[in-house]
Parts: C-alpha cells; sequence; structure tokens
C-alpha cells in the first residue's frame, strides 16, 4: 500500500508537460491490469506514462501547467496482516504514513469498507495541503492534493496479491473541479476482478 500514495505523488509532483508520453487513444473503453479492470477516462487527452501488466500510470495537466490529473493503477504484494486485523484500518494507517507532516496537512482522510464480488477493499478519500509542492513555474505556492482510491485483496490470492486503483488531482486552491467526486467515483465504481496470470 505504501506504493499507492507515493505513485501518485510521484505522477502530481512531477506533472505531464515536460516529458513526450504516448496517448492514450480516445476510443479506448477498458483498460486493465493483472486481475482488474476499469473504465478508461473520458476527456483527455491523456498522456500514458507506464502500461505494463502490473502498472499504468495514466495523466493530463489542469487548468495550468503545475496542476495535474493522475488515474493510477497497481499490483502489490499486501501488507501481512495480524490475525484479526483490519482491512481498513491497515489502508488509512499507510496513507497517514505516506502523507505526513511538515510537507502534507491532512484536511480530510476517510476510509470505508466496500465489495467487489468476494474480494476484500478499502475505499480512501484524501485531501490534503501540500506546502512544498515540486512545480513547473517555481511558484512554491501552497497546493492542494485530492485523491480518491480503491485497495482490495484479490480474492484468489489475498495474501499474495492485491490491488490499487487511484484518482487524484493537484491544484491551486480555488481551482478545484466541482466534478471531482464524480469523475473518481465512476472510476472506482467501474472496477471489475478479474483472474491473476
Amino acid at each position: 500500500m505504501n506504493k499507492n500514495i507515493y505513485l501518485l505523488l510521484l505522477l502530481a509532483i512531477g506533472g505531464c508537460a515536460q516529458v513526450q508520453y504516448e496517448t492514450l487513444p480516445p476510443d479506448l473503453k477498458t483498460l486493465s491490469i493483472d486481475g482488474a479492470t476499469f473504465d478508461a477516462p473520458p476527456a483527455g487527452p491523456w498522456m500514458v506514462k507506464t502500461h505494463t501488466p502490473l502498472e499504468l500510470e495514466i495523466g493530463k495537466t489542469g487548468s495550468s501547467e503545475d496542476e495535474t490529473v493522475i488515474i493510477d493503477a497497481f499490483v502489490f504484494k499486501p501488507t501481512a496482516l495480524e490475525p484479526g486485523a483490519d482491512f481498513i484500518k491497515e489502508v488509512k494507517q499507510q496513507e497517514e504514513q505516506d502523507t505526513s507532516a511538515p510537507r502534507f496537512v491532512m484536511k480530510v482522510h476517510e476510509v470505508v469498507p466496500v465489495s467487489i464480488g468476494s474480494a476484500t477493499c478499502a475505499r480512501s478519500h484524501m485531501v490534503a495541503e501540500d506546502h512544498s509542492p515540486a512545480v513547473h513555474s517555481g511558484s512554491g505556492k501552497m497546493m492542494i492534493l485530492e485523491i480518491v482510491s480503491l485497495n482490495c485483496l484479490h480474492p484468489d490470492h489475498p495474501d499474495k496479491a492485491a490491488f490499487n486503483v487511484g484518482y487524484s488531482e493537484r491544484f491551486y486552491p480555488g481551482d478545484e473541479d466541482p466534478d471531482f467526486m464524480q469523475k473518481a467515483l465512476a472510476l472506482v465504481n467501474s472496477v471489475q476482478i478479474t483472474k491473476l496470470y
């Protein structure tokens, strides 16, 4: 789960503007990683940073070159849970460690259980102030990072395989997308479990 926030932050920090990436085909209907599929996003162009069976990273700039929208999905080996441990609590604790002060000041952090078939899943929503964003403009101004992510233990091998699908936006205060939650939930609610390869 540590990789969850790390990749979203890495992409949000780096943005998509400086390196030439392949463009996601606009007529693509679904995306996938090993163990899960989900709907491709509308309204591109989306740049593909990585697309392997175990990881997918796509992004686009927001209303300025510093602002980014990122969709990230990856397979990971879950942390060994103690007997009786709560997966929701584990996800929340890991996310708090990944967005710790002084750089980040958490404003909203909710993690709720969700079910996808027989998979144990946790959906989280985070809003954090980023007080040291790496930006193209060099402005040094505080930015907001908002993330909705879905972490699931794969039902075929919950002790060996899990996956994350996340949607994030990084923006300056006042530039938030009023449709953020609708877009993020459309993505994570479209996730379907597939067989592991």
